[in-house]
C-alpha cells in the first residue's frame, strides 16, 4: 500500500474532504494515497458488524491500549471509529469504509504530524489482524452543547409576587414558544447563576417513598466551567435555583412574536384582493401570536421563571464504580407552586410526542406512546447491540440500526441512529486528562445527506430508543466549525445514570407506568 504524500495538502483537499458531514470538519491527516483533487460528498455511517468493534470496545485489551500510546504526542480529544464513504456511486447499497478517525483541536497540529499519527494507528491496527481500515485525523472540538453565556446578566433579585404556574400540556397548543412554558420535559433551562447558558430539562424522576420529584440534566448546564468543581448538594446555604426557560430563549422568543405579529398586516398586502378566508387566517394567526406573547409577559422576572433547585450534583470526574464513564449529571428538585399538576403524576411526555405524528407523521403508533414509560434501556444492553445479525449499511435510510429520539430545546425534533463502536473522549478536569467511553450516535439522513445530530442547547435531553424506552442522556458534540451544531453527538447511559444516582443515596425511578414493548416499535421513514 502507497504511503500518504508527506508534502502538506492544499486547501481544496483539506478544507473540502469532508464536504457533506453537517459542519465540514477539516482534514490534517490521514494513512490513504494521495487525494484526486475533486470534491465529492460524504457520509458517515455507523460501523456495523467489523472484527475491529470488539476489541476496540474492550477497554482493557491491547488494542485500546496501543492506540492511545499512539495519539499521546498530539492534542487530542475524541477517537470515533465509523464508516465513511461517498453519498452515492450510482450504486443501491453501498457499504462505505471503517475509519479510525481521531479529532484533535483546532490548529494543533501540522500535516506531518497528522500524517505521523494516522500511520502509527494504522501500524497498530494491522499487527491485530485489521487490514481493511484506513485511519483520519481531523481538526474539531468537543463541546459541551450548552447555548452561549457570554452575555451573563446579574440574578434578578425582583421581589414580584407573581408566580404564574407553568401550564400543563393538555393546554397547549404544540407552537414551540408555547412549549417552552409548559410542564413538558425536554423544555429550555438555565441556572440563575448563569441564566443564558442555556440546556434541556431531562427526564423527569421520582425519588422513592418520598414526594419529592426531580429532573435530570447535565452538571455543565447548570454549573459555569470556572466554578469550582466541587460536589454540590442543596442546604440552606447551597441554593441554586433553576429557570424555564433561560434568559436568552425568553428574550429571543419574545422578540420573534413581536416580529411575527408585526409582519401580519403588511403581508396582506402580497395580495391584491385578499379573498374573507385569507383575511381570517391573518386573524387567527395574529390572535394566537398575540396571546403566545401575553403568556409570556407574566415571566419577565427571573423569580418567576424559576421552576426548582439543584438538589445534587456530584463533581466532574471518571465514575469510582465505573472507571470508563465520565459523571456529568445534576438533579433538580421541581417546584409544586409551579407546577398546575401535582408533581407525582406528571406524565413522562416529550414534545416530539405529540407533535411529530401531526406535523411529520414520521413515526407510526406514537399516539400510543404518549403517556407511557416502557422502561430504560439497561447500561449491558446499550453497549452489547446485535450488531452480528446487521446487513450491509445502506445509502438512503438507516432502517439496519438502533435509530433514537431526541427532543432538545436547541435542535427541537430530531432522530438518529447509534454506533456499536464505543467512542473515547479525552476531556481536562483541572488541568488534569480524563479519558471516558462514551455511545456515539449520528444524524438522520434527509435528502440523501445526514443532518447534524445535535446543536447548543441540547445538553440533558432524553435519548429514546425505537421500542419507546430511555436510552440515554445527551452529553457532548463533536464541532468541525464555529456553527454550533455537530456530526458526532455523544450521551450517557440512563441505566448508568440512575444506578449511580441511586449511589448518591437517592432511590429514583422513572415516573410512568410500564407496558408490554411489543406492540410498541415505531419506524422512522426516510426524508429523501
Amino acid at each position: 500500500m502507497a504511503e500518504p504524500p508527506t508534502v502538506p495538502p492544499g486547501r481544496k483537499e483539506s478544507c473540502g474532504y469532508y464536504t457533506g458531514l453537517p459542519d465540514c470538519p477539516t482534514l490534517v491527516g490521514r494513512s490513504t494515497t494521495v487525494y484526486d483533487n475533486e470534491v465529492y460528498e460524504k457520509l458517515l455511517d455507523p460501523v456495523e458488524k467489523h472484527a475491529v468493534v470488539p476489541l476496540w470496545n474492550d477497554s482493557a485489551g491491547p488494542l485500546r491500549r496501543k492506540i492511545l500510546e499512539a495519539v499521546k504526542g498530539v492534542d487530542w480529544n475524541a477517537i470515533d471509529i465509523l464508516r465513511c464513504g461517498f453519498t452515492s456511486l450510482g450504486h443501491g447499497h453501498l457499504v462505505r469504509p471503517v475509519i479510525p478517525f481521531v479529532s484533535v483541536e483546532p490548529g494543533s497540529i501540522t500535516w506531518m504530524s497528522g500524517r505521523a499519527v494516522a500511520l502509527k494507528c494504522r501500524h497498530v491496527l494491522r499487527e491485530h489482524g485489521i487490514h481493511d481500515v484506513k485511519v483520519e485525523i481531523k481538526e474539531s472540538r468537543i463541546k459541551q452543547c450548552c447555548s452561549s453565556d457570554q452575555d451573563q446578566i446579574e440574578s434578578d433579585r425582583s421581589t414580584t409576587k407573581l408566580k404564574p404556574r407553568i401550564p400543563t400540556h393538555k393546554e397547549e397548543s404544540f407552537e414551540r414558544h408555547n412549549i417552552q412554558l409548559s410542564e413538558f420535559q425536554e423544555t429550555n433551562i438555565a441556572s440563575s447563576q448563569f441564566p443564558t447558558r442555556e440546556g434541556t430539562k431531562g427526564l423527569y424522576l421520582r425519588v422513592r417513598n418520598t414526594e419529592t420529584v426531580v429532573a435530570l440534566t447535565c452538571r455543565h448546564v447548570v454549573f459555569g466551567h470556572e466554578e469550582e468543581n466541587v460536589d454540590s448538594c442543596r442546604d440552606t446555604n447551597n441554593t441554586r435555583s433553576v429557570l424555564q426557560p433561560g434568559h436568552r430563549t425568553y428574550q429571543d422568543t419574545k422578540e420573534n412574536l413581536h416580529e411575527a405579529i408585526s409582519w401580519i398586516n403588511p403581508s396582506l398586502r402580497c395580495y391584491k384582493s385578499p379573498t374573507e378566508k385569507q383575511l381570517e387566517h391573518q386573524c387567527i394567526l395574529k390572535a394566537n401570536q398575540e396571546r403566545s406573547l401575553q403568556r409570556y409577559k407574566p415571566f419577565e422576572s427571573m423569580e418567576s421563571r424559576t421552576m426548582g433547585y439543584v438538589l445534587l450534583s456530584p463533581k466532574f470526574g471518571l465514575s469510582s464504580s465505573s472507571p470508563a464513564l465520565f459523571r456529568d449529571w445534576a438533579i433538580i428538585e421541581l417546584h409544586q407552586n409551579k407546577h398546575q399538576t401535582p408533581l407525582g403524576t406528571l406524565e413522562k411526555i416529550e414534545p416530539w410526542r405529540t407533535i411529530s405524528s401531526v406535523n411529520t407523521g414520521r413515526i407510526n403508533m406514537m399516539d400510543m406512546l404518549c403517556g407511557i414509560y416502557t422502561g430504560v434501556m439497561s447500561e449491558a444492553e446499550m453497549r452489547c447491540l446485535d450488531y452480528e445479525s446487521a446487513l450491509p449499511g445502506r445509502i438512503t435510510i438507516d432502517e439496519d440500526y438502533m435509530r433514537v429520539c431526541m427532543y432538545g430545546s436547541g435542535s427541537g425534533e430530531s432522530y438518529g441512529i447509534t454506533n456499536t463502536a464505543r467512542s473515547v473522549i479525552r476531556r481536562f478536569v483541572g488541568g488534569v486528562p480524563m479519558i471516558s467511553e462514551e455511545w456515539c450516535f449520528l444524524g438522520g439522513i434527509k435528502h440523501g445527506r445526514r443532518k447534524y445530530s445535535s446543536c447548543q442547547g441540547d445538553p440533558g435531553a432524553s435519548i429514546m430508543g425505537n421500542d419507546g424506552r430511555v436510552a440515554a442522556m445527551l452529553t457532548y458534540g463533536a464541532q468541525g466549525g464555529n456553527t454550533g451544531i455537530h456530526h458526532i453527538s455523544y450521551a450517557t447511559s440512563s441505566g448508568w445514570l440512575l444506578e449511580d444516582i441511586r449511589g448518591h443515596e437517592y432511590d429514583v425511578e422513572c415516573m410512568g407506568r410500564e407496558v408490554p414493548l411489543e406492540p410498541l416499535h415505531f419506524c422512522v421513514k426516510s426524508e429523501n
